[in-house]
């Protein structure tokens, strides 16, 4: 029997708070992720700053404001994420969720030249992904015509997720 979105959920909030060598894979997905061609070409990363269990993005928010790119984290306001700008890793401030959000309130609207990395808790082997459940990713992505991509360790890939409507993929996940 198939697993619901919520079994699932909590399956791998547990594996993942688990997961062994987890500097060296966050290291290894980094290496990956910077290496991608459609990242080295984007102008706009929209990034997220990661909880203690998720894949670490700190290195990616330095290394691609030290390369010059724009960089954007999101914001969660009236049930949507929002992307802003961030200048400085230090420029960040605890928000909704306990999540950090940039202080800055200058929105990135222009998505011309830009890469999702977007957050999960799995992904699936079509490019699903499962998240906290409140779908703000999925409202965003929904619109967002840019290359997204998820990132995740190995072991939070299952097989398939049963999706809805409103379940959108990634174009590719990258994983240690």
């Amino acid at each position: 029997m198939e697993n619901s979105k919520e079994q699932l959920r909590e399956i791998y909030k547990i594996k993942r708070r688990n997961i062994e060598n987890k500097k060296e894979k966050d290291k290894a997905i980094f290496s990956k992720v910077i290496r991608h061609s459609k990242v080295i070409k984007a102008d706009t990363i929209l990034l997220y700053y990661a909880k203690e269990e998720e894949v670490e993005t700190l290195p990616f928010i330095d290394y691609f404001l030290s390369i010059g790119k724009v960089v954007g984290l999101p914001k969660t306001q009236e049930q949507k994420i929002t992307f802003y700008l961030l200048k400085n890793k230090e420029d960040v401030k605890l928000g909704k969720y306990n999540i950090f959000e940039p202080i800055s309130n200058q929105e990135i609207t222009d998505y011309s030249n830009s890469i999702c990395i977007v957050p999960g808790i799995c992904f699936d082997k079509n490019n699903f992904r499962i998240g906290y459940g409140g779908g703000y990713y999925d409202k965003f992505l929904s619109t967002y015509d840019g290359y997204k991509i998820g990132i995740i360790y190995q072991e939070c890939i299952v097989d398939n997720i049963k999706i809805d409507k409103y379940d959108k993929q990634v174009d590719i996940v990258i994983t240690d």
